[in-house]
This record gives C-alpha cells, sequence and structure tokens, in this order.
C-alpha cells in the first residue's frame, strides 16, 4: 500500500498496532477477518451509530450496532493518520471511502495480522488453533455470545447481527 518504515522497528509497531485494532473490532463488531480487515470509513453511519458489515462468506451485507469502544479505535486510526484512501495517498476523514487499515490492500494483510495474533496468543500463553484454544474467528463467538446475553436470548435478532440465515448454521456459535 506504499508505507515506507524508516526501521524494522517501526514496522513492527505498525503491524501490532494493526492486530491490536483489529482484534478490538473483530469482538466489537462480530465480523470475520477478512471483513474487518477490508473495512472502509463509509460503512460506519454515525447518526444511526451502525456499522456495515459486507460479508464475504456469505455474500450479504449486515448493520451491527456502533459501540463506543469501535467509535475510539475509528476516530484514533483517523487522527493518527492510519487510514488511506483506496486510490489516493492523503490522510482520510471520517466520511472518506478510505480504508480504516491503510495495509488492506496488500494481498498478504490478512495472514499478517493472523500471524500476529499468533504470536501475541503464544506470547501469552494461550493455545492457539481450532483445535487448541481460539483463533481470530473466535472473537465472532465471543460477539454473538455478548449479545445473547444482552439481548435476553433473542435469537433472531442475534442471527441479524451476525449474519446467519438459519438456525442450523447459528447453533454452531451458542
Amino acid at each position: 500500500a506504499g508505507h515506507k518504515f524508516n526501521s524494522r522497528k517501526e514496522q513492527r509497531a505498525a503491524l501490532w498496532r494493526d492486530a491490536a485494532d483489529a482484534v478490538v473490532l473483530l469482538r466489537l463488531t462480530g465480523g470475520r477477518l477478512n471483513e474487518v480487515l477490508r473495512m472502509k470509513l463509509d460503512q460506519f453511519n454515525w447518526k444511526k451509530r451502525t456499522v456495515r458489515l459486507y460479508a464475504s462468506k456469505t455474500e450479504n451485507e449486515r448493520d451491527v450496532p456502533l459501540s463506543k469502544g469501535i467509535e475510539r479505535v475509528i476516530r484514533a486510526r483517523v487522527r493518527q493518520g492510519l487510514t488511506k484512501s483506496e486510490s489516493l495517498s492523503t490522510d482520510a476523514t471520517l466520511s472518506g471511502s478510505a480504508f480504516v487499515f491503510a495495509r488492506a490492500t496488500m494481498a498478504t494483510f490478512d495472514n499478517t495480522i493472523a500471524r500476529a495474533c499468533l504470536r501475541a496468543a503464544r506470547l501469552a500463553k494461550l493455545n492457539y488453533g481450532q483445535a487448541n484454544g481460539w483463533t481470530c474467528h473466535s472473537l465472532r463467538h465471543t460477539f454473538i455470545t455478548h449479545l445473547m446475553k444482552v439481548t435476553g436470548n433473542d435469537v433472531g435478532t442475534v442471527m441479524k447481527y451476525s449474519g446467519h440465515k438459519t438456525l442450523e448454521s447459528f447453533s454452531n456459535y451458542i
């Protein structure tokens, strides 16, 4: 995406920041990794307090509540110049069509963030991997579990926010 780092240390710091912000957004949106990493600022409806996620797996879109935690991450990224326009190398504004993650156009960005999460899990002595503990996708399960509690087990509402069309596919999450 045209990013130049002055040092390896600066590059690692940027990666850790992107990974940390991605983890927060994964947890608070219930999105899949590629949905979150490819988010653009024009997906945020600040007046309605929603975020539109474009589902890559099911090819449908859904709106999820815009929490204060999500807003904090997005506003900080914009303020600190961590978002960039897809076609221009200009800084983004909260209403532009820029990527939330400036390096989102890189083909390997998803894998880079997933590897950073794996490294963080190992440093924290957490089991990582589907068979052993958690993955980035586990944060989607956490989001759904939290919503079930908040909505009083309103399956219809939670299915709408998570993008599930059938109870059968949704039941894997609860």
